[in-house]
């Protein structure tokens, strides 16, 4: 399956919607954490489980599906974003609708890394 998602997104010119999308969600997650301490620690905990998750799935995507490294970081990118913004889903609905030609988003260039954790 991630090959199959990782195929549709490089064919349908989808990436780089997808990245403004999950700029969006970071965004909104970043601003969500603001609102207390709590949301505060929950966001930090949530990038810093992210990453050792990442390294886990790369493996997976490399020893049980049989992808070459590069597919693997790519589709686990793939999933990590789609996974961020699902948590988003409840309180910023309005981030999943998709634009009518994802190929004017052919040259996006993304404001954050797929997991680092944004300070500012």
């Amino acid at each position: 399956m991630p090959l199959v998602t990782l195929a549709q997104a490089r064919a349908g010119n989808w990436t780089g919607w997808l990245r403004s999308r999950h700029d969006q969600v970071r965004d909104t997650l970043y601003t969500w954490s603001q609102k207390s301490a709590q949301n505060q620690a929950m966001f930090n905990q949530l990038f810093t489980l992210l990453q050792p998750a990442a390294v886990d799935l790369d493996k997976i995507y490399v020893q049980q599906q049989g992808m070459n490294a590069g597919d693997a970081e790519q589709a686990t990118a793939l999933a990590m974003m789609e996974l961020l913004y699902q948590s988003t889903i409840n309180f910023a609905p309005d981030l999943g609708s998709g634009p009518a030609d994802p190929a004017r988003y052919k040259s996006y260039r993304p404001r954050y890394p797929i997991l680092a954790n944004p300070q500012s």
